[in-house]
């Protein structure tokens, strides 16, 4: 596994499989909640045909190491759109890359580039 410097593209359709592997891996990390696939698989064609939202990924050589899912929303006293991010996520493996940091970059990006503000929630340890 190379140590490439990390570059986030907008992920297209025919990277569906390899976005699912990584929510497949994020929910492994937190398995004290049911996982729904078809939820899931709908969440991820929405933003991937950018009808929702949108997802960034690190893809190195083809190998999808990280993810930031975002999706158009309000809030529910509003009827503002914000971003709203469903999944940060880098792979374990990958961890000690720096991937973060260029996801955390592409999502502000995203933010001034549509003009809405970004709501951003963290669960961790």
């Amino acid at each position: 596994m190379t140590n490439a410097p990390a570059a986030v593209r907008l992920a297209e359709p025919e990277d569906a499989p390899a976005v699912l592997e990584l929510c497949w891996a994020a929910h492994q990390e937190r398995p004290d909640r049911s996982l729904s696939r078809p939820k899931v698989e709908a969440m991820v064609a929405g933003c991937l045909d950018a009808t929702s939202g949108m997802i960034g990924v690190v893809d190195i050589d083809g190998d999808l190491r990280a993810m930031a899912g975002l999706i158009i929303s309000s809030p529910w006293f509003s009827e503002d759109r914000e971003l709203y991010d469903w999944l940060v996520f880098v792979r374990q493996d990958c961890r000690h890359m720096s991937y973060l940091s260029p996801l955390l970059r592409w999502m502000r990006r995203i933010a001034i580039k549509t003009q809405l503000p970004i709501v951003s929630g963290w669960i961790g340890d």
